[in-house]
């Protein structure tokens, strides 16, 4: 088992940033923002058990089309960590899979769709 481990996430600002977690350990992110259309939310939760990382994520906001809410869960082997893909910045990015995702669209589920 790896005792920590590293990998890159993106920045509500959209740049790559490191995640450092020790085994055992989660790290919670919340980002809260306005927009010129309403307002925009993240937040992300991590978690190392030493042998892979586990993630679950939520999007919440508002804009011209009303409510837009995105989930999901996933996670990587701390072996794979450096077993994605490389882009164009040169950042390496862990071999994430998905184990669940859906999303929401209020002003559709109001109408019946």
């Amino acid at each position: 088992m790896t005792k920590q481990i590293r990998f890159p996430h993106f920045s509500p600002a959209g740049e790559a940033i490191k995640i450092k977690l020790h085994e055992g350990q989660s790290l919670t992110h919340h980002h809260w923002h306005r927009t010129d259309e309403g307002w925009s939310s993240e937040n992300t939760c991590w978690f190392f058990d030493g042998e892979r990382v586990e993630c679950e994520w939520y999007t919440d906001g508002v804009d011209c089309d009303g409510r837009f809410e995105r989930f999901g869960e996933s996670f990587f082997y701390a072996s794979e960590v450096k077993e994605g893909y490389i882009d164009p910045d040169g950042v390496q990015w862990p071999r994430w899979r998905d184990l669940a995702s859906g999303q929401r669209d209020h002003s559709a589920e109001a109408m019946g769709y």
